[in-house]
């Protein structure tokens, strides 16, 4: 009888003790709830993103060089890019590469490794300057070109008899060579605005007007270049002011084209949201706390 009741005390004790949670247990769950709630959220959101997403059509991407074309399911790209755009921006970037090299070491001498690459990229500069007669580029701008390559060799080859970079030698540089630069930036630019051009015509003309003028544009990009980027200015030129921001889309430091269509599914859901919450279909491409920060701030951090 005794070990009867010793039994039935333990369960008991035990089913008290199973029953006691600590304080801070409680949070612990609490907050559990309260992050699966929010991450239900996250779940429907990804999954309605994608449902209207599907709906959306046509839709094409500028992916840099190459413009893709999602229509009825069904993807079709083109390159855009034509070689003497890569010609004249490799040239293009050869004094850019001595800044940023010498913008390493400042002026103090080279270490081995600085004049071994610095020995590197002067062979590549003459293997490129050497292959250039064969390809077919504009006359008128072969002069442009060899004055930027033979004023970075005299550079480089100065740098190597004193092994340090002369700031101000590599600042002369640069200054002296703007004009041959953006000679060449211009007619990498019409370059490619002509392949662009062609592409986005040929795709026009598949779609019909119809399509055309209902189509979504996302062109991808990095941070530095979104202000006037060419490819947005293209599109913006061609579709109208009008589709600035709403049908014309910049998606700033996106490289892939999955993340592309996420940002495009995230930004047409979230209009729609605007619309139902606000009856405003923009509200949401700002901050939803941007108008009680501005409330706040001046509470917080009062001017003196």
């Amino acid at each position: 009888m005794t070990r009867v009741r010793a039994g039935l005390a333990a369960l008991l004790l035990c089913a008290g003790l199973a029953g006691f949670v600590t304080p801070a247990a409680a949070q612990s769950a609490d907050s559990q709830a309260l992050d699966r709630l929010n991450a239900a959220f996250r779940s429907h959101y990804g999954d309605s993103r994608a449902a209207t997403l599907g709906r959306t059509d046509p839709i094409i991407l500028a992916e840099f060089e190459t413009l893709v074309l999602l229509h009825k399911g069904e993807r079709r790209e083109e390159p855009f890019t034509p070689p003497l755009y890569h010609r004249l921006k490799s040239i293009s970037h050869i004094p850019l590469t001595l800044f940023v090299m010498s913008s390493r070491y400042g002026d103090k001498k080279l270490p081995p490794d600085g004049l071994r690459a610095l020995e590197e990229y002067r062979a590549l500069i003459v293997a490129a300057r050497d292959a250039l007669p064969a390809l077919e580029i504009p006359t008128d701008l072969r002069p442009t070109l060899d004055t930027i390559i033979s004023s970075s060799l005299l550079l480089i080859d100065q740098t190597r008899i004193t092994r340090r970079f002369d700031p101000v030698a590599v600042t002369v540089l640069a200054r002296s060579l703007e004009p041959a630069v953006m000679s060449a930036a211009r007619e990498a630019a019409r370059a490619q605005l002509d392949g662009l051009d062609r592409a986005t015509r040929r795709f026009r003309a598949d779609l019909g007007e119809d399509a055309w003028s209902r189509a979504y544009v996302v062109v991808l990009g990095v941070r530095q270049a979104r202000v006037d980027n060419l490819q947005y200015s293209y599109f913006r030129r061609v579709m109208g002011s009008e589709a600035d921001g709403k049908r014309l889309i910049y998606a700033e430091s996106v490289f892939e084209e999955s993340k592309a269509l996420d940002l495009l599914g995230t930004i047409l859901l979230d209009r729609a949201i605007g619309v139902a919450f606000f009856d405003r279909e923009y509200r949401m491409e700002r901050d939803l706390l941007g108008d009680a920060t501005a409330e706040y701030l001046p509470v917080l951090l009062p001017r003196p």
